[in-house]
């Protein structure tokens, strides 16, 4: 009785039948609910019950008013709330809908024993007969709550009829009982029958679906071929014309797999495997493989990742990342003295789904007089001919896009679920909220992105895209009492004016208090480090590409090292669970000591799951060491944590490389929420990322 409805076939699964069903049911009742609380006075106004118990009248009236009330929210804001859980709406409605039937029984039951079977009572009777009958077809998708809808109204006032006795008692309860037996058994018929006219077209519907996607399958394969032999042949002859390279067997070598799994994409055999994924710090992870090599040709390569973003979608993320990175080699050929955005967005369609699209956009350049470069648009890659078959076999799709502001991009979009409760993760809180921060960079549409992000964060942000401007405006803010706390300077390559401002700013006594970021390459960060920017003058570094969470846990590291525990977070209590043994990251063990409330546990494959159970807000780290297994590992905490779904919680999952070599996308790739290489990782470092993940609220 828990559940009234369990979806059992194809039909009953299709997120926009079970709308159009459920949008009718609330369309009818919306129509008898006031008639109804209206009819119920009606009945009583002027009779013998209202006159001889009014203080029972007035109880009575004002519970059926109250349940009114509780089913016209659920009803009214249909549009509102239904988008948001559609299961919930409707058990939730079920329940308050049972409440009133109950309620009503109530209400015959005392009016019945009251009055007996004279004055009023046969009029309630009748009224009570008419009203379930014309509910039923409102509810009758629904039999199983219908059934119970229908006794807790109805036969409440049967057994009254029998306990009054007589003739006229015993004949009344008959009757009702027979109305009810004959109405169950007419609302299963019509049930059956609607759900059967709907798995009748649902099954046309989908076999022309079905027949019109064939076709379509068929003219995009014969395109994706025509492309991907015109580029193979465009390679290979560039490859046999390049000197000293015709003996060169491993370009064919890579061009003969190249072609393996293009067959396998058209064959529509490459399987799709959707796992759990953190796709905020795959795309991030992602980007920052092309920064030092985009820097190279002149590209700026940023992020702009939307605050309503999920943290962990449930797709391929294998796949996902191919194409991806297939986008984005596509647009940075011939590409220099540009900015690049990774734009990614997602369209909630449901609450558990919706749509993701990832926008690869190559700004034009700065000199107005200039043409766009085509570029990558002239001749398409292998790769991005092989991505465009990746997307499709994901459902989604990949298409070139040509606007004003940009001279040339590329979006893939696909259909991606939401992984359980983490739509709802709070990864962005206003943990900074009024702090000052002076944003610089000569980029605006980065500068823009960037105060975004900072802005979620909580910072009062100014921002300046004139280098030479930020001393003055620093030191002019301290001489008014109205110091900035930060500065964050985007640092771009060979820029004269950004090398001479951080001079001023290390050379500068007034301004020593000030907690100097550089955003910039790894490369950059060790050039800036020889030159005495580090940490003892205020310099502190932070990767590219930035993002919400890059930035967090930079200034969350900046404000811990000097003390400031207004910036800290609150973290929940719970077991940090290391698979593996503890000797191998023992500073792990400290790590929990430093964060409050942590208790460290170890376990091994096979008592994981075991642990799991047992274990409040848990937390679990794989060191890299363990890269057989991480596969299987990472399916017994994910079927954990679904069990876990009702307590709305989630397990995050961090990787702790020690000194491996696999790259750091494909942790996420696996399924890891985070991942660090102890290699190159201080301990502050380690305490903050656990910090961040104990300080999730959902």
């Amino acid at each position: 009785m828990s559940h009234f409805f369990q979806p059992c076939s194809k039909v009953q699964k299709d997120r926009h039948i079970m709308r159009e069903t459920d949008a009718r049911m609330a369309k009818y009742s919306r129509r008898g609910l006031i008639f109804n609380f209206i009819a119920f006075l009606v009945c009583l106004i002027g009779g013998k019950f209202v006159a001889e118990n009014p203080v029972m009248t007035v109880v009575l009236s004002t519970g059926l008013l109250v349940v009114t009330l509780l089913r016209g929210f659920y009803l009214f804001r249909f549009e509102q709330l239904y988008p948001r859980g559609p299961a919930r709406w409707r058990q939730s409605y079920f329940i308050v809908t049972l409440i009133g039937s109950i309620w009503w029984g109530l209400i015959m039951v005392s009016i019945t024993l009251e009055l007996g079977l004279g004055y009023e009572t046969p009029l309630l009777w009748l009224y009570t007969v008419v009203f379930f009958s014309t509910t039923a077809h409102a509810f009758a998708p629904y039999h199983r709550f219908l059934s119970y809808y229908q006794f807790f109204g109805l036969m409440p006032a049967a057994a009254a009829a029998m306990i009054i006795g007589g003739l006229s008692g015993y004949i009344y309860g008959a009757l009702m009982l027979m109305f009810y037996l004959i109405l169950v058994h007419q609302c299963r018929l019509i049930s059956d029958n609607y759900w059967e006219k709907l798995e009748a077209g649902y099954a046309l519907g989908k076999r022309v679906v079905n027949d019109e996607q064939a076709r379509i399958t068929s003219k995009l394969n014969e395109r994706l071929s025509r492309e991907f032999f015109a580029s193979m042949d465009k390679e290979l002859c560039e490859h046999l014309s390049a000197p000293g390279q015709k003996n060169d067997t491993q370009k064919l070598i890579e061009l003969q797999r190249t072609l393996s799994t293009f067959r396998a994409i058209l064959a529509r055999k490459l399987r799709i495997e959707p796992r759990i994924f953190n796709v905020r710090h795959e795309i991030q992870f992602l980007v920052s493989e092309f920064v030092q090599s985009a820097e190279a040709q002149g590209v700026q390569i940023e992020t702009a990742l939307s605050p309503n973003l999920p943290m962990r979608l449930k797709g391929d993320a294998k796949r996902f990342a191919e194409v991806v990175r297939s986008l984005i080699v596509q647009v940075l050929r011939d590409a220099n003295d540009v900015a690049l955005i990774v734009e990614v967005q997602f369209l909630r369609e449901y609450e558990r789904a919706g749509e993701l699209h990832v926008n690869v956009r190559r700004m034009r350049s700065k000199d107005a007089n200039k043409e766009p470069t085509s570029g990558g648009a002239d001749s398409e890659s292998l790769e991005l001919v092989l991505a465009k078959g990746l997307a499709n076999l994901m459902e989604g799709d990949i298409e070139q896009l040509n606007t004003p502001t940009y001279d040339y991009q590329l979006r893939f979009s696909c259909k991606l679920d939401i992984a359980d409760n983490s739509g709802q993760v709070d990864f962005h809180k206003n943990r900074f909220n009024g702090k000052s921060i002076l944003l610089v960079g000569s980029n605006p549409a980065i500068v823009d992105i960037k105060r975004q992000e900072l802005d979620a964060l909580g910072f009062q942000i100014t921002t300046e895209t004139q280098f030479r401007r930020v001393k003055n405006l620093l030191t002019d803010r301290v001489d008014s009492g109205r110091a900035i706390e930060n500065i964050l300077i985007y640092h771009e390559q060979d820029q004269a004016d950004c090398l001479a401002l951080l001079e001023a700013l290390r050379d500068s006594d007034a301004l020593k208090s000030v907690n100097k970021l550089i955003a910039a390459s790894e490369t950059r960060h060790k050039e800036l480090k020889d030159l005495g920017f580090d940490e003892k003058l205020g310099f502190y570094f932070v990767s590219k590409p930035l993002g919400l969470f890059e930035l967090e846990s930079t200034f969350e590291y900046v404000y811990t090292g000097k003390g400031d525990m207004q910036a800290q977070p609150k973290c929940q209590t719970g077991n940090v669970i290391l698979v593996g043994d503890e000797s191998e990251v023992s500073r792990l063990r400290e790590a929990c000591q430093v964060v409050p409330g942590q208790q460290l546990k170890l376990a091994s494959k096979d008592n994981l799951k075991k642990i799991l159970l047992e274990s409040d807000n848990p937390m679990v780290v794989i060191p890299c060491t363990r890269q057989k297994d991480i596969a299987s590992l990472v399916d017994t905490i994910r079927y954990s944590e679904s069990n876990k779904a009702s307590e709305e919680s989630f397990i995050p999952i961090v990787g702790l490389g020690i000194n491996c070599s696999e790259r750091d996308v494909d942790a996420f790739e696996a399924g890891f929420d985070d991942y660090l290489n102890l290699a190159s990782t201080s301990s502050k470092t380690l305490t903050s990322m656990l910090r961040y993940w104990r300080s999730l609220e959902l």
